[in-house]
């Protein structure tokens, strides 16, 4: 299982540099507490900017940053709706570690997009 977190970062912006940083930092707690407690859980986060049309294949709403725990090989999902703190993302990974929650199925794979601003031209 991963738990994917969709943020946002603006290089140009300070503010949103500072932000994503207090939230990787968020990130980088839940994950040493998760692997404290034997949790076999990968962790990885999106550009919520360039990832829209993935926040939208999982239902999520806009407010970023957003989480959501997917099973690739049981096509399952469960989008987090708690606040974005150590404490409670780690009340999230251990509910849905011993299958809590509710889960939501896909059928068709989910994808990330390619952007003509992410390709580089030689």
């Amino acid at each position: 299982m991963c738990l994917v977190s969709f943020m946002i970062v603006e290089p140009e912006f300070e503010e949103s540099v500072k932000q994503h940083q207090e939230e990787i930092k968020i990130l980088q707690e839940v994950k040493k507490a998760a692997h404290d407690k034997k949790f076999a859980y990968r962790f990885l986060w999106i550009d919520a900017l360039k990832e829209r049309d993935l926040m939208n294949f999982f239902s999520l709403s806009d407010q970023t940053p957003s989480l959501l725990m997917i099973s690739p090989s049981k096509k399952v999902y469960r989008p987090f709706t708690g606040a974005y703190e150590t404490p409670s993302i780690l009340e999230f990974l251990d509910e849905t570690s011993k299958a809590k929650g509710r889960y939501f199925k896909y059928t068709t794979e989910p994808t990330l997009s390619v952007t003509g601003s992410d390709q580089k031209s030689e």
